[in-house]
């Protein structure tokens, strides 16, 4: 799709047309500004609030921007923007920078009422208050990642960003702005201004999966598929469990793992959350599990691909109950055995034992000859998504995320564009380190929570992992990523603002 046009003569139109929305007449200066900046222009914002354009910008973008701005003074804006000839993107900058902090850093667009993928140079609104929301305004937080960090990017200013459609910035990734779920997400909020996120284990180690698609070993590409519950029915009733158990603990929102289940079984605890009473009490808190991260399955899409997704459900939305899904980016490699990975394949049994008595055979042999069989890069045989979707709240925003989505360094720019207040991760990983590193990072560039649920509880050769982690934009760096183990029959509850991660029952 080719990049959008929008010069100086677009700008003037726009502006003198007249726009009076705060987010419109920011929207089109951002626009213009990062349209001259593609076109050559050397942006660079530091020092903006010296320059003698900004004081003849101030006369006409007052302290305090309401609903609108005044019509008699968005024309001049644009006269004054045109006086600054060469510097006019960065004049063009300056009065977005004004209405955002007139504005408080809060803009609201209500153009796109449903769903709406994001074009090239079009405007959407960050919640600022997010974080305080989430972790409290008594929290000493990190360094907000405003534009005196970014001097050099004229595409987005505090409460307000662009999407660019630029290789550069997000490849081939689209960017879904979801408001439709928005009330269920802003109700997620208890009654005493918490949140509370349940995060869900269902299996305490790798016994209780198995695969379907293992390469063989001639293979000189070595790849498995169809990772899922070694017994569907029973992880089933295990997931219905940890997701009374969050209902009864008062979550707003449940967290399961990767890989946990099929997309049959999915359908079931569909069913039983739909159903008042099966899980959710018929006389729930208002808050009480308004999203459900269902944990994700392998599974062949409707064009034949193999996909890795998880479902998320809005249980207390009207009828019919709202779901949306996210399907996986990130490339994941388990570095294993062939003939371990072989006996982790699907059987009736606890192991597929043809394979297991080969394994055995294998090992003999190697200590026989005193030459040991190598471990193999093995991948997650999945075509990756290239669609991320922002459930844009009016309060707090909140993005979906399976495992090596989060490693996937383009996937993280765009969620550093995007600013989501809360990032949900469904894991299946023994290297919880690395998610960890990825938390202090989306910490540093957007002051996003993240909260992550892993299984299973322990791995071949690693021993327990834990199995619930979050990341707070704190300030105290020792203190920004805190992690737990999940102890059987019991769920953690994720509370941001006590900044712990609690059992229950407890």
């Amino acid at each position: 799709m080719p990049l959008k046009r929008y010069d100086f003569t677009d700008l003037y139109n726009d502006l003198t047309t007249p726009l009076v929305r705060p987010f419109d007449v920011a929207e089109a200066c951002l626009k213009y500004a990062t349209w001259r900046t593609r076109n050559g222009y050397q942006f660079n914002s530091a020092g903006w609030n010296e320059w003698d354009i900004t004081r003849e910008l101030q006369r006409d973008v007052p302290l305090t921007v309401r609903a609108t701005l005044d019509p008699a003074a968005v024309p001049r804006i644009a006269d004054t923007i045109d006086r600054a000839k060469y510097h006019s993107p960065l004049a063009a900058w300056v009065a977005a920078k004004l209405i955002s902090t007139g504005r408080s850093r809060k803009f609201t667009d209500d153009r796109y009422v449903l769903e709406h993928e994001l074009k090239d140079l079009e405007g959407f609104a960050i919640p600022p208050s997010g974080p305080e929301l989430l972790c409290g305004k008594g929290t000493d937080f990190s360094t907000r990642p405003g534009s005196d960090r970014n001097q050099y990017d004229p595409s987005a200013v505090e409460g307000l960003a662009l999407w660019r459609d630029e290789p550069l910035f997000h490849g081939d990734f689209k960017a879904i702005v979801d408001r439709t779920c928005a009330a269920q997400l802003d109700v997620a909020i208890g009654h005493d201004g918490r949140l509370k996120v349940a995060l869900i284990q269902p299996n305490k180690s790798l016994l209780g999966l198995s695969v379907t698609m293992v390469s063989p070993k001639s293979d000189t590409a070595h790849r498995f598929f169809g990772v899922g519950p070694r017994r569907a029915k029973a992880q089933t009733k295990k997931i219905v469990e940890g997701l009374r158990l969050a209902a009864a603990a008062g979550a707003g929102i449940a967290l399961l793992p990767e890989l946990i289940t099929t997309k049959a079984e999915v359908a079931k605890v569909a069913a039983e959350l739909s159903t008042q009473g099966n899980i959710i009490s018929d006389r729930p808190d208002k808050q009480t599990l308004r999203v459900v991260v269902s944990g994700s399955y392998h599974h062949v899409d409707a064009g034949n691909k193999q996909r890795n997704t998880t479902k998320v459900f809005f249980p207390q939305s009207p009828s019919p109950m709202l779901q949306r899904e996210h399907s996986k980016s990130g490339m994941f490699v388990y570095r294993t055995r062939q003939s371990d990975v072989e006996a982790w394949q699907h059987s009736p049994w606890i192991f597929h034992w043809p394979a297991v008595f080969a394994l055995i055979r294998e090992r003999i042999r190697g200590v026989l000859l005193r030459k040991d069989e190598k471990p193999l890069d093995f991948r997650e045989d999945v075509e990756p998504s290239k669609e991320i979707r922002l459930f844009a709240g009016s309060r707090f925003s909140v993005v979906v995320v399976i495992c090596a989505d989060l490693l996937n360094r383009t996937f993280r720019r765009v969620l550093e564009t995007l600013q989501p207040s809360l990032i949900l991760v469904c894991n299946m990983t023994p290297k919880q380190g690395d998610f960890a590193s990825v938390a202090h990072a989306l910490i540093l560039d957007c002051q996003s929570t993240l909260v992550g649920v892993n299984n299973p509880a322990t791995w071949p050769g690693r021993g327990a992992v834990s199995g619930g982690m979050a990341g707070l934009p704190v300030r105290d760096g020792n203190k920004r990523v805190i992690e737990a183990h999940v102890p059987s029959n019991k769920i953690l509850i994720f509370d941001p603002k006590a900044k712990k991660l609690f059992e229950y029952p407890g």
